[in-house]
């Protein structure tokens, strides 16, 4: 197609066509647009190379993501176990807390019974 330009610009230089001719020429040597079923073809052939590409890279990370997934699970695991072994700790922790709330609630009814303010009202 080059070489079809520069023989309609020779004609033109030499005085063979003129300009109107020249420019005629030139936009008949312009490839035609796409039309939509030519866009259609490219779009699929970009599509499927984006699928083999996209395909390619999940396959490649697949051991790395299996990896991961399985280090996460165990990790879950041991979370699992280490609330289910703290549960089972905290709750007699908590039996030791009530106690622990009730004597001192109990003191603190003892001490008011001896508040001599309390004495001096009645």
């Amino acid at each position: 197609m080059k070489e079809e330009r520069m023989f309609i610009l020779t004609m033109l230089n030499e005085g063979k066509i003129n300009s109107d001719e020249a420019c005629r020429l030139l936009a008949a040597l312009k490839p035609e647009k796409n039309t939509p079923s030519e866009i259609g073809e490219k779009v699929n052939k970009y599509a499927k190379t984006v699928k083999n590409k996209v395909t390619k890279i999940a396959k490649d990370a697949e051991p790395t993501v299996k990896k991961c997934a399985d280090a996460v699970g165990e990790k879950l695991e041991d979370i699992k176990h280490g609330i289910l072994n703290r549960g089972s700790a905290e709750s007699s922790d908590d039996d030791i807390i009530i106690d622990e709330t009730e004597e001192s609630e109990e003191s603190e009814q003892g001490d008011n019974d001896n508040d001599p303010s309390e004495d001096k009202a009645q």
